[in-house]
This record gives structure tokens, C-alpha cells and sequence, in this order.
């Protein structure tokens, strides 16, 4: 039998991992908390066991791992030691989702790693990764894995840049050749340490994947470039279907939520990718501290850029040091804002627990 939840129980030295199913990161944010013990890793089989090893091995922790079968009764004892078994935190359980570690999860997960693409996927620990890859879809993040800035909601790595990989344009048009993606999302991390904020970089990727694939549509999901409009137009003259920037939380909350970036410059990004002929997208969570009348507010505010498309998701946390969950809202209430969105003018409203900027959009 399989659980959606972690049991995992520490015994002298070693920790244990039983029927190890990961909600968000939680499994590898507890290893990395714990990467001077012993760790044994509990799976059905080698191409599962393997694929847990990828995820939260591979380069990131030194661990040893190991198959071990202690048998059914010292597994129903060891389970039944509720003091000593570390579980994730409380969530309403409509919010929780299983995860499935599927041929084609491994097969997406081994061919990135071959070739070195970053994903949003699994930088920012995205509670629909087995849902997505293991329909062989994925959103590339390009400029490295090292944000310049802060945003407390984001589980992507801050701190000091790469250097950017000139070859990265390549390789991801070669990968998106290779699953036959019909659509494709483009992100980055924030680049404040370039003059162009890696905009050329995204022109370059769109190029490259114009050549390997020239029915491919692609969506460039932009920082702000701190509203530069030299950098915007290297975006703009990129050509690519669809541009979105996301305003992430209501106006009152950036101070802390998004200390190093500025409402009024995310709207301008908005409504300069509109005048210049655009389909534009942005997107936001709830459930960090906003009031209703806020969300009703921002949505307003960013309908009034000309935005074309809407994405509301719940904010999940998706690592221990994360900001704090405020709120979880059900789906009822998802439902009304769509209704809301498309009564005042969006075109499109895609509003739900799981839904992320790029969450299946190509079946939009």
C-alpha cells in the first residue's frame, strides 16, 4: 500500500523513509535538514527507487541510500510510533495531491539532466510536476538557477548568478524538438546583475526554437526588467505568441512579500506588452494575507493594462522556510473569480487550487 504522506522516523543515527510519495519538496527539504544521517529510502521497485535517488540525491546531499526490506511487522510497528514520525504540516486535504513517479517523470527528469536545462518545474518545487512530466510537458527556466532577487513566496535559490550559458538557446530548442511540444513557456530568473536583464537570452531561445521548431508556439513569461523599455523591446522584437508578467500578490503585501520589485512598474510591463500588439497573460496567488476586496482590486488593476488572460492560484509553501500559508480557499471560491474575471472583461480566467502561470496552458 501506498501513502500520500511521509513517515519517516529517526532511529539513532539513520533515518528511515517509508513509502516515500513527496508533497511539494517536503521529502528532500527533511533530507537536507538531516544530510549528516544515515538515510534509507523505501521504494516498490528499482525504477522507482532510482528516480527518488535523482530527485533528491543527485549532487545535492551527501547521503547514502540504500533498498532495505524490514518486513511488514516491523513496518506496522515502526508506523504506529506517531512521536517520533516527522509529517508534513497540517493542510485541508482537498489541497493535497498525489504524485506519480511514471516512465515518462523519469524519462523528462534524465533527459534534462543530460542536457543541463533548468525548469520552474523543479526550482520552484511546483506541486504539479508529476502531472506535467509525466505527460512530458515542462516549462524551461532559462539565466541559471540563481534569482537576484528575494521574493519571500519563491523557492528558487537567491544569491549570487552563473554565468550565463551560451549554449542554453540550443539545448532547449534541441529538448523541445525532442518531446515534440507543440507549446512552450519560457521563464527566468531575475537577472538584476545584467545590463539586459537576460533579455537578449530570451531572444536567442526564441530564435533557436523558431529553427527547430517552427510550429511550436511559445510564451515568454517575463521578469519586470525593471521596466526598462530598451530591454522590453529586445522582447518585443523577439516575436514570440504570447508575453506574460505576473503580479504575483495584491499592492498592500509587496513590501514584504516582494521587497526588491514595484506594483506600479509590473502594471507598466503590462500595459507596454499590450501596446505593442501582444496577447498578454499575468498571474497571481491568494492566500498570503490578502482581503477579498484586494483580489478584486488587483484583478481590476491588471484588466485595466488590457490584459487578455488571467492565472489565480492558492499559494502553497514549498519549503520549510517558506512564508507562511495564510489561508487555503476551496475551489468554490476559485470558481467565483472566474466568474468575476470574465464578467469584467478578461478574455480568459483560469482560476483554481493547482493553477500556475504555465499549468497545462497549451490546452488552452
Amino acid at each position: 500500500k501506498k501513502f500520500s504522506y511521509i513517515s519517516a522516523l529517526i532511529d539513532g543515527e539513520s533515518l528511515y523513509l517509508v513509502n516515500l510519495l513527496v508533497y511539494h519538496d517536503y521529502g528532500y527539504q527533511l533530507l537536507k535538514r538531516l544530510k549528516n544521517k544515515n538515510v534509507f529510502i523505501y521504494a516498490s521497485n528499482k525504477e522507482e527507487f532510482e528516480a527518488l535517488i535523482n530527485r533528491f540525491c543527485s549532487g545535492k546531499l551527501l547521503i547514502s541510500c540504500g533498498i532495505i526490506d524490514i518486513g511488514n511487522e516491523k513496518k506496522k510497528d515502526f508506523l504506529k510510533k506517531e512521536k517520533n514520525i516527522f509529517k508534513m504540516e497540517k493542510i485541508p486535504k482537498y489541497i493535497k495531491k498525489r504524485v506519480s513517479l511514471s516512465d515518462n517523470f523519469i524519462y523528462i527528469k534524465n533527459l534534462f539532466k543530460t542536457y543541463n536545462i533548468q525548469t520552474i518545474c523543479e526550482s520552484a518545487n511546483c506541486p504539479n510536476i508529476y502531472e506535467c512530466f509525466g505527460k512530458k510537458y515542462a516549462s524551461f527556466m532559462i539565466l541559471g538557477k540563481i534569482c537576484t532577487r528575494n521574493c519571500k513566496f519563491c523557492s528558487v535559490n537567491k544569491g549570487e548568478p552563473e554565468k550565463v550559458d551560451e549554449a542554453e538557446p540550443e539545448k532547449i530548442a534541441e529538448v523541445i524538438k525532442k518531446l515534440q511540444m507543440k507549446y512552450v513557456v519560457i521563464t527566468s530568473v531575475t537577472r538584476d546583475d545584467l545590463p539586459d536583464g537576460g533579455a537578449n537570452q530570451f531572444k536567442k531561445v526564441v530564435e533557436a526554437i523558431r529553427k527547430k521548431s517552427p510550429k511550436t508556439k511559445i510564451e515568454l513569461l517575463i521578469p519586470d526588467f525593471k521596466g526598462e523599455i530598451s530591454n522590453l523591446n529586445i522582447i518585443f522584437d523577439s516575436k514570440p505568441d504570447i508575453i506574460s508578467h505576473n503580479i504575483e500578490t495584491v499592492k498592500s503585501l509587496y513590501p514584504i512579500i516582494r521587497p526588491k520589485a514595484n506594483y506600479g512598474v509590473s502594471l507598466d510591463v503590462l500595459s507596454k506588452i499590450k501596446k505593442n500588439g501582444f496577447i498578454t497573460k499575468s498571474g497571481f496567488m491568494i492566500g498570503i494575507g490578502e482581503k477579498e476586496d484586494e483580489i478584486y482590486e488587483l484583478m481590476n488593476d491588471i484588466l485595466n493594462t488590457g490584459c487578455d488572460i488571467l492565472v489565480i492560484g492558492q499559494y502553497l509553501k514549498s519549503e520549510k522556510e517558506g512564508f507562511e500559508v495564510k489561508k487555503f480557499y476551496k475551489e468554490e471560491f476559485f470558481s467565483k473569480l472566474k466568474e468575476y474575471g470574465l464578467k469584467i472583461g478578461f478574455k480568459e480566467v483560469m482560476a483554481g487550487i493547482f493553477y500556475r502561470s504555465s499549468y497545462f496552458i497549451e490546452n488552452s
